[in-house]
């Protein structure tokens, strides 16, 4: 009986181990918006920025005209950042 316990113990460790979020990895992206003409211009995109699923924080640097967003990129992507900047009404600006 114990033998079997520590068997299902090694697999579901196993499993874990190489299931995606295991494998999930936080990244850190900024981008460059326009069309910001305030403060309230990038909390807004902060805001949005933070309702996408996996994403863990924004900061926005009205000054600079970038946000800094640090996500799981095994639950949003690129793209999903930068629709919700647009879908707030600004543009992403890609180099």
């Amino acid at each position: 009986m114990l033998r079997s316990g520590v068997a299902g113990l090694v697999v579901a460790a196993t499993l874990a181990l190489f299931s995606g979020e295991a494998m999930a990895k936080e990244v850190s992206t900024r981008l460059q918006v326009s069309g910001w003409h305030c403060g309230g211009c990038s909390a807004a995109t902060e805001a949005a920025l933070r309702k996408v699923g996996g994403v863990k924080a924004a900061k926005a640097e009205l000054s600079q005209g970038t946000v800094s967003i640090t996500y799981d990129d095994s639950v949003a992507s690129l793209a999903d950042l930068e629709k919700a900047v647009e879908k707030a009404g600004y543009q992403v600006v890609r180099k």
